[in-house]
């Protein structure tokens, strides 16, 4: 069984004094999902990625989730500290515009 994912992104995860890569996630929107998780049309962020097949469009995770990626995708890179925010719903791009917000409030 897998969970189709649109919309979506390998997000590298970083450790923020080095950033050395401690891993890698999948956020993206469901499309449909064999394992009824998730709903349609809500948002996803996997656990941490095991396997990416990107010629079959393919991400297995460590708790052994199959996803399925539907149409292009990107990559992003996020501190350790803000895997939570991508948890909580806040998509790559928000987490952008709160970057820059931080930055020019300094």
């Amino acid at each position: 069984m897998q969970t189709i994912i649109k919309s979506w992104y390998i997000i590298k995860v970083l450790e923020p004094k080095t950033e050395a890569l401690l891993g890698q996630i999948l956020w993206g929107t469901v499309v449909n999902d064999e394992t009824n998780r998730f709903t349609a049309g809500d948002y996803m962020s996997s656990s941490l990625i095991r396997d990416i097949n990107l010629d079959l469009r393919l991400v297995v995770t460590q708790s052994n989730s199959h996803y399925k990626l539907e149409g292009n995708g990107n990559e992003f890179s996020v501190y350790y500290s803000e895997v939570k925010l991508l948890d909580k719903g806040f998509s790559p791009d928000k987490i952008i515009q709160m970057r820059r917000s931080e930055a020019s409030s300094k």
